[in-house]
Formats: C-alpha cells, sequence, structure tokens
C-alpha cells in the first residue's frame, strides 16, 4: 500500500484504477475512474474510504487550520451521506447543506470547530437540511464570526443550523456569534413550502448556545417553526433575543432541564400558537427583555416545576397571539385554520409547582380560558405575585404566597381561588365586571350555617328547600337577627340569595363589627334593598381593614331586616362568606 503524507502529495500523484492508498493521518482511499474525491494529476479519482462506518471531512481536502476555506471539500462529504466525521480543527465554511441522510460528527465541541467565513454569502445558514432526511450533529462548535459579518441579520436566514424538513438530532453542540438564530427548525420564511408541511421528531438536546448579548444580536437561540414531535431538553441557552422561541404551529413539545439566563429582549421560553407541550423543570433567569416564561395564543400547555427568577417583566406570562399577515404565516391548530387576523388565547394550560420570585409579576394573565394556576411559589415579586386581567374561568389554588397578592382586574370571568395561604400578602379581592367568581377558602372563614335569632325568624320550608324566614309582622323589622362569623379579617365577598313575598318590595341588610360583644362599626349597609318574589343573588365586595385594624375586632355579624312599615316576609336561601 503506497503512504503519501498529506492531501496535496496524493492530488499529484499518478496512480492506476483500483488501488488502495493511505493518507497519514487522514485515512484510505481507492482510485477509481470516476466518483466523489480527490481528483489526481492523471484524472483519476481518489475515493475516500470509511474507516469502520465513518468517512473524515480530511480525506476530501478539508484541513480544518482556521483560514483556508474548506467549504467545497466538507460539502463532498456531506453529499456522500451516511457518517462523516469532522477531526479536530477550525474549518471555514460559507454555507453547508445536506442532500442526503448523514450524521455529522466532531471530536469534541469545544475542538471541533465549523466557523463561518469572513464575508459570507447573505441570507444562507451555516449548515441547512431543507429534505425529508434524517439530519443528526454531534459534538461540533458553530461559530458565526458576527464581527467580520456585519451585513447579515434582519431575517431568520443568516443563522447557524436548521433542519427545515424531515427529522434529526442536534446534541452536544456549542453555538456563538451568529447574527440571528443559532437553531431553527421547520417551515419558517424562506423555508415554507405549505400550511401543513412540519419537520417532525427532533431532539435539540445538552447544547451550549451563547449568542453573546450584543447591540447586532437579532437571534434566538433555538426557534422551532412547524414541528411535529419536539424534545428541547438539558440546554444552556444564553444572551439570546429570545433563549427558547416556538414561534407558532409547533405540538407534541417537550421542553425540560434547560437552563435560559439573559435573554435581551424578550422571553425566555415561549410557546406561541401551538399544542399539546410540556414545559418542565427549567431555569429563566435574569432576562432583560421581558419575561421567563410566555405562554401565546397556545392549547394544553403543562408549565411545571420551573423556576422563573429576576425577569425584568413577568416570571409566566400568558396572553393571546395571533400569525402575522401573509399566507406563509397561516396554519393549523387542532384542524382550525389560523390566519390573521385571527387571535388565539392560551387555553386549557395547567401552571403548577413552579417558583416564580423577584420578578416584576410573578404570573400575569392578560387573556386566557380555562387555565389552572396551582401550588406554585410566589415571593419578591415586585408588582404583583398574581395579576388577572381578563381570563375566562381562572382557577387559582393552593398556591403559597410568601408575599405578594392575587390582583384580579375588572374583566374576570367565572374565575375560582381556592385553598391559596398568604403570608404576608392577600387577595385584593377586586370584584369582576362580568360573570360570577367564587372565592372559596383561601383562609379558613365560616360559611353561616344558622342564624343568632331573638324575634320573628324561623327555618321553613320554601319551593322545596330549607331557607330562613323573617316574618316582619313580628318584630322582623329590627337588627334582631344575625349571622356571627369569626376569622373574617380583610377582603370578602359577600353572598346572599334572597326574595320576599311581595314583589317590588324593599329590606335592609348590614354587615358589621363587634369586639367583645361591643360593636365596633359597619363594614357594609344595604338599605332599601329592592327583592322580587323570585330569588336573586345580592353580592358585596368589602374590606374589614377600611373599618378597623384587624386586632380592633374579634368577630362580624351579617342581619337582615324587613322595613318598618311593610308588610313584606323575608326568604332567606342561602348566605356565603368566601374569603
Amino acid at each position: 500500500m503506497k503512504i503519501f503524507s498529506d492531501v496535496s502529495s496524493l492530488a499529484a500523484a499518478t496512480l492506476t484504477a483500483d488501488q488502495i492508498v493511505k493518507v497519514k493521518s487522514v485515512g484510505d482511499y481507492r482510485i477509481q475512474d470516476s466518483g466523489t474525491g480527490i481528483t489526481l494529476a492523471n484524472g483519476k479519482i481518489a475515493v475516500p474510504q470509511a474507516s469502520g462506518t465513518a468517512i473524515s471531512v480530511k480525506q476530501f481536502g478539508a484541513v480544518g487550520d482556521g483560514s483556508t476555506d474548506d467549504t467545497v471539500a466538507i460539502q463532498a462529504a456531506l453529499n456522500i451521506g451516511g457518517e462523516v466525521l469532522i477531526p479536530a480543527g477550525t474549518y471555514i465554511v460559507d454555507f453547508l447543506t445536506t442532500p442526503v441522510a448523514v450524521t455529522i460528527r466532531g471530536e469534541t465541541r469545544e475542538t471541533s470547530i465549523i466557523k463561518r467565513k469572513n464575508s459570507a454569502t447573505d441570507n444562507k445558514e451555516l449548515l441547512a437540511n431543507t429534505n425529508d432526511i434524517r439530519v443528526c450533529i454531534y459534538n461540533l462548535q458553530f461559530d458565526g464570526n458576527r464581527d467580520n459579518n456585519t451585513t447579515q441579520g434582519g431575517g431568520n436566514f443568516a443563522s447557524g443550523v436548521a433542519l427545515a424538513a424531515g427529522s434529526g438530532v442536534i446534541d452536544n453542540c456549542y453555538f456563538h456569534d451568529f447574527n440571528n438564530h443559532c437553531i431553527i427548525t421547520g417551515g419558517e420564511d424562506r423555508y415554507f413550502t405549505s400550511n401543513t408541511a412540519e419537520a417532525y421528531d427532533i431532539t435539540i438536546s445538552n447544547n451550549l448556545i451563547d449568542n453573546g448579548n450584543a447591540a447586532s444580536n437579532h437571534g434566538d437561540g433555538i426557534r422551532p417553526t412547524r414541528t411535529n414531535g419536539l424534545y428541547i431538553t438539558g440546554n444552556t441557552v444564553l444572551n439570546s433575543y429570545s433563549s427558547i422561541r416556538l414561534n407558532y404551529y409547533n405540538r407534541n413539545v417537550l421542553i425540560a432541564n434547560n437552563y435560559c439566563e439573559g435573554n435581551t429582549l424578550d422571553v425566555g421560553i415561549t410557546m406561541g400558537l401551538g399544542s399539546d407541550c410540556t414545559i418542565t423543570g427549567n431555569v429563566c433567569k435574569g432576562g432583560t427583555g421581558n419575561h421567563g416564561i410566555e405562554l401565546a395564543g397556545c392549547k394544553r400547555v403543562t408549565v411545571t416545576g420551573n423556576i422563573c427568577e429576576g425577569n425584568t417583566d413577568a416570571g409566566i406570562l400568558a396572553d393571546e397571539y395571533g400569525p402575522p399577515a401573509g399566507s406563509n404565516f397561516a396554519g393549523y391548530i387542532d384542524g382550525v385554520f389560523i390566519t390573521n387576523p385571527t387571535v388565539v388565547e392560551p387555553e386549557e394550560c395547567i401552571i403548577s409547582n413552579n417558583v416564580l420570585k423577584n420578578n416584576d409579576f410573578g404570573v400575569r394573565d392578560i387573556s386566557t380560558r380555562n387555565c389552572v394556576y396551582s401550588n406554585n411559589i410566589f415571593s419578591g415579586n415586585t408588582t404583583e405575585a398574581i395579576l388577572l386581567a381578563g381570563s375566562h374561568k381562572p382557577v387559582v389554588k393552593d398556591n403559597l404566597f410568601i408575599n405578594g397578592e392575587i390582583e384580579w382586574s375588572s374583566y374576570q370571568y367565572d374565575a375560582i381561588t381556592m385553598g391559596n395561604m398568604f403570608l404576608e400578602g392577600r387577595n385584593k379581592s377586586i370584584y369582576p365586571t362580568y360573570g360570577d367568581r367564587n372565592i372559596l377558602a383561601n383562609k379558613p372563614v365560616q360559611e353561616p350555617a344558622s342564624w343568632t335569632v331573638t324575634a320573628g325568624a324561623v327555618w321553613t320550608t320554601d319551593q322545596r328547600q330549607t331557607v330562613f324566614k323573617i316574618d316582619n309582622a313580628s318584630s322582623g323589622s329590627a337588627y334582631n337577627n344575625y349571622i356571627s362569623v369569626t376569622n373574617l379579617k380583610g377582603d370578602y365577598i359577600f353572598e346572599m340569595e334572597v326574595r320576599s313575598d311581595i314583589d317590588a318590595s324593599t329590606f335592609d341588610v348590614v354587615i358589621q363589627l363587634y369586639n367583645g360583644g361591643a360593636y365596633v362599626g359597619n363594614s357594609y349597609v344595604g338599605t332599601n334593598t329592592t327583592l322580587s318574589n323570585t330569588y336573586q343573588k345580592i353580592k358585596v365586595v368589602r374590606n374589614t381593614l377600611d373599618v378597623a385594624a384587624d386586632s380592633a375586632f374579634d368577630e362580624v355579624r351579617v342581619s337582615v331586616k324587613a322595613l318598618a312599615g311593610q308588610v313584606n316576609d323575608i326568604y332567606i336561601k342561602s348566605i356565603k362568606i368566601y374569603q
């Protein structure tokens, strides 16, 4: 077997077909009349022979010295496919593509480096797959060389690796200094082919991404679009525009155990316009852009076991979202075609067992449907622990508020809170304009079961239900009959279901504070309240602190009377006090 010192010496040789030759530290070649490989002086081709199952890019003439343009040599290896080795070295390239299925493997991500050349072709990824094939990438470093490509950016095209179609893996790689995104998947922008085309079965794991926190940084760390079956796990993403942004129409997604810090202008993790995603075990910290985790127009997303800390806006934001204008931005969610100007609200999402601390808001719910916030820990959030500002049927239960409060805007629909514990804060209980809200036992509060009766009141049956009747003819016109409630401090909602036996009659209800049996003050006085002869609900929101300090009273009494001079009787089906 002839042995050559380097590839250049091989290229200068005159050899006959069917010989096997070796280049030191590179590999073996078979001399053929045609094929892909090194062209010899006499026109024969030295075709690289795999070592085991792999071929090396150096067998195609790649140098890896940090100055030679190795684009052609590496592309030749990728054109053959199979398993391609990138030995230690810095390989300067313009852009690369994968026409056939391939596994690309470096020695380590510290030593096997693919670097974009100075003034590279604009609007081209460093490495892109646009075919329905499987592309797997391991143990490589991708250097975007941003300082020497200053005209690039402002689109999704001057990025790192794009798995725009097919399936694949990106594992244990290092991405840095790109003008745009580091990793993209699926059919976005120039990779768009149809509203139903998807990349699929893609794993992005154990990578280090640091986009440098530069003023020219326009890119996200990881940016999937139109991908079905996506697993983003164990990555560290630093100093990107957004760390992990699932832009739109992704489904069946797991985002787990990633560390995201220092997103410069937007979000740590975003799930936008997609469905069926679990976001678990991640840390989203110190974002100077907006939020730790954002749910934007998505369905059935579970956010659990995450830490969102020190973000300049919300630890977790849930808000509506719609696609940009243009048919290439439209797509399907659960079989429903979504196109501009359609706006979708997050729906059926579960946010549980997260730690939300030292953000501006812990949770900021702008517009959602049927979302649950449970078993989270809130601490040190500047403006509010939870803000609900336009939610449909939210449930807030069993959370621990080390400090901070729940703030309700005037646009809640059928909201429920229950079982929350406030160590310093409280439930602000701003009564919603629309719908019903049930505040159920945020602190132990008695639901009144019996009256202290002095005169004119009896338990009776009305409309086949047991009710409390106040008889106006028998001293019912005095505040003699009341319910006593203890352990009620701060915000509360008073709800009463009541009717009169005479239509359009009136009655009075008063809520008073007592201390040791002595009157302290009125928390609520409702006089001349008009009743009909059918049951109606009366709701009142009050705060005992508006009357007296917590230490100044030990009892709250709810008293009801018919008005003097009228002959109506009053039937009370229920009285509930929620806090």
